[in-house]
């Protein structure tokens, strides 16, 4: 309980990564302002239940807010250490434009930087993602050093939230941390992994056979534990982080053992990856199946060396665990 003193608010508290973490830093002796859009939030979240009431716990104080502008925000950072920034609309695929990612995304972050440093925040924490660097690798991984090369509405928009809050943040003295993420995998998680997950109950036959490619996943075990390192090593502060599970994976291999884990057997067929994508085009799917066939790697060795931290599951570990039936 030797937290107890620092008070860390949580943007998107309400949401799939928001609830582990604020179990975790509620575990930990933090008193945590959970910030959502919700009328509440989880933090008693287990592995296989997720509908439970909230937890009524001593160092919780739930703040239901659409966020609004500066004003508001000091409002809600009266008395806050830390800030942990997840609130975002997050990646969907030719649904937004990129004035409204910049709205939700870009704009809010610059907002609550701004609202931070006037109120004396002291580190302010956020979560970006990968897709500033682009959306595939080829023969290198992506690390701290990669250029950035975002594609599309989302990813630019988290670029131009870092440049704004190392911006303000230089300016008033405040310290930073930026974490780069992969694709977020946990319990009743949605999007992109939910999808897979439907693909694979179907029980039908699956033509991702052969596919290997490799991608960078995260645990949100992995990803919540490393946010927490990231409060208490001052090594964390003014520093960029990319950060990911310790192995990566083929789509072969994470339907394989999806459908291992959840149906009791593999049904793969072989698919040429130029048939996959030309049945894509004509079902406008191609940059889901993109995603499914191209590469995308991280080293995550800057995270593990600096901060002394290891992730805490494998992906097999972690999908058995979350998905098992």
């Amino acid at each position: 309980m030797q937290n107890i003193n620092k008070k860390v608010l949580i943007t998107g508290a309400s949401g799939f990564i928001g609830r582990h973490l604020t179990k975790l830093l509620l575990d930990k002796g933090y008193y945590v302002v959970a910030c959502g859009r919700q009328k509440t939030t989880r933090p008693g979240v287990k592995h296989d239940d997720l509908k439970q009431p909230r937890l009524k716990h001593p160092n919780l104080e739930y703040r239901k807010t659409n966020y609004g502008g500066i004003k508001l925000l000091k409002e809600l950072l009266s008395g806050v250490d830390i800030v942990i920034h997840l609130a975002a609309k997050v990646h969907q695929m030719g649904k937004a434009c990129d004035v409204v990612y910049q709205h939700e995304n870009t704009l809010l972050t610059q907002n609550l930087a701004q609202a931070a440093a006037e109120k004396g925040v002291q580190h302010f924490i956020f979560l970006s993602t990968i897709k500033v660097n682009g959306e595939n690798t080829t023969n290198k991984a992506f690390d701290e050093q990669t250029p950035e090369r975002p594609r599309g509405a989302y990813g630019r928009s988290k670029w131009l939230a870092e440049q704004q809050l190392k911006k303000i943040a230089v300016a008033h003295n405040m310290a930073w941390t930026i974490i780069r993420p992969p694709l977020v995998y946990g319990p009743r998680v949605q999007a992109n992994f939910r999808r897979l997950l439907k693909l694979v109950d179907s029980h039908l036959p699956l033509p991702f056979k052969g596919i290997r490619n490799q991608r960078s996943m995260i645990a949100v075990d992995n990803l919540v534990d490393f946010i927490v390192h990231c409060l208490v090593a001052p090594q964390a502060q003014n520093q960029l982080f990319c950060v990911a599970d310790p192995d990566s994976v083929s789509t072969s291999d994470l339907v394989q053992y999806l459908q291992t884990i959840r149906l009791g057997r593999s049904w793969l067929l072989p698919c040429p990856q130029k048939l996959l994508r030309a049945l894509a085009k004509l079902l406008g799917k191609v940059r889901a199946v993109d995603r499914l066939t191209e590469s995308l790697v991280i080293d995550s060795q800057k995270a593990q060396q600096l901060l002394d931290w290891k992730p805490k599951v494998n992906f097999r570990e972690a999908a058995k665990l979350y998905f098992s039936r």
